[in-house]
């Protein structure tokens, strides 16, 4: 069967923070070459490494985020560099970078110099904030946007600073934004023949998962406040300690509220029935979670997910990532796929997290080596000679 996007190629020139789009569209089925400096993408410099010695090939989030994808080396500061890629461009539908503003004008490879070489081009700028505005210029890592963009204020227990989230969640939302805008611009492509340049803010990416923060602040005024694990208008809707971790518990509608009394064997004095109403167990949050925290810890993880799924009151595990690899619903999807990497040998790594009835994404293939399909592409594609590539690397550009 067809893989969904096969057929499409795609220039990825992006950094860290294009790498959940080309990752995406990628197991979708595209071609991507992944375009590395000759020193390789910072991206394989990021820790951890395998084994816990640095290495170009031991990177595992490079190995994470670039499967299915072949690497070639080319130097853009490069003049022979620049002509190669225009080259490249002209047999490619997709491209997508991550420089700072202006980086590509000042190359000679903005948007409207690469459209005279391949006017069906679809070029996809991922940056921190967007290709204008007063802050276009600026540096920005995950962290920033997921600062400026609103998230982060949010973010952590009543009382407290700010907290950050774990992982690169703003560039992870302006990826996957990213890829589906890209889609759609080929589909725009398809019925007009004309490509276009996107344009992905990570700082807007991260405002839309403020939740209703915005909403609520454009409503009525009231800027959203950290709330921790529990939820300002659920209760009991918070994390709760078990024997051996922690469950996660939403009982805030009547009926679920009444099963987990039930449960908990009807505890004085939340068996009075007065305790159905929701606004009085929300202003008592501390002495309902004191209760419902009292109960857990009697029991394993598992023996109040089980009973509780069965029951019908929500609840949940927190699981770590080795209890989900493990977990009998990883295995029984086939989340988790191993590959064998000639550095980093034999690893599990994650499948897409959606599935095609008839068009599957892509089994994956391990990230590859730094320059691994030069020969491959430079010569059997664009007809150098083994020679050639000798003469282009000695002088720099590739």
């Amino acid at each position: 069967m067809l893989l969904p996007l096969e057929g499409y190629r795609l220039l990825d020139l992006a950094d860290e923070k294009g790498a959940h789009c080309t990752k995406t569209l990628a197991e979708l089925g595209v071609d991507v070459v992944k375009v590395e400096p000759p020193d390789g993408d910072p991206m394989r410099r990021i820790p951890p490494f395998a084994r816990d010695v640095p290495h170009p090939e031991g990177s595992l989030f490079f190995a994470y985020y670039n499967t299915s994808k072949r690497s070639i080396t080319l130097n853009l500061e490069s003049a022979a560099g620049r002509v190669l890629l225009k080259r490249l461009v002209s047999r490619f539908d997709l491209m997508v970078e991550s420089f700072s503003p202006g980086t590509l004008a000042r190359l000679g490879l903005d948007y409207n110099s690469l459209r005279e070489v391949n006017k069906s081009l679809i070029l996809t700028s991922i940056t921190g904030f967007g290709q204008t505005g007063p802050h276009s210029h600026y540096k920005a890592p995950d962290l920033i946007s997921f600062a400026m963009g609103g998230p982060m204020y949010t973010s952590g227990e009543a009382g407290r600073e700010p907290c950050v989230a774990p992982g690169n969640l703003a560039y992870g939302v302006a990826g996957a934004w990213a890829a589906a805008g890209t889609i759609i611009a080929l589909y725009h492509r398809a019925a007009t023949g004309e490509g276009q340049h996107i344009d992905v803010s990570a700082q807007e990416a991260a405002a839309m998962i403020t939740d209703s923060a915005l909403t609520r602040l454009s409503c009525d005024g009231i800027v959203a406040s950290r709330q921790g694990n529990s939820y300002l208008s659920v209760t009991p809707g918070n994390l709760y300690p078990c024997k051996d971790g922690w469950v996660r518990i939403v009982a805030g509608q009547i009926v679920h509220w009444r099963r987990l009394v039930s449960w908990m064997g009807h505890p004085k004095p939340f068996d009075n029935p007065e305790w159905e109403n929701r606004e009085l167990r929300n202003k008592n949050k501390a002495s309902v979670d004191q209760v419902v925290s009292h109960f857990t810890c009697r029991f394993t993880c598992e023996e109040i997910f089980v009973e509780g799924q069965r029951l019908g009151v929500p609840v949940s595990p927190m699981n770590t990532p080795l209890e989900y690899m493990n977990s009998a619903v990883a295995k029984a999807r086939g989340f988790f796929v191993e590959l064998e990497h000639s550095v980093l040998g034999r690893h599990l790594y994650a499948r897409p997290p959606y599935k095609f009835t008839e068009t599957p994404a892509r089994d994956p293939r391990p990230a590859p080596l730094l320059g691994q399909h030069n020969e491959e592409i430079y010569c059997g594609e664009l007809g150098f000679s083994r020679n050639d590539l000798c003469v282009l690397r000695a002088e720099g550009a590739i």
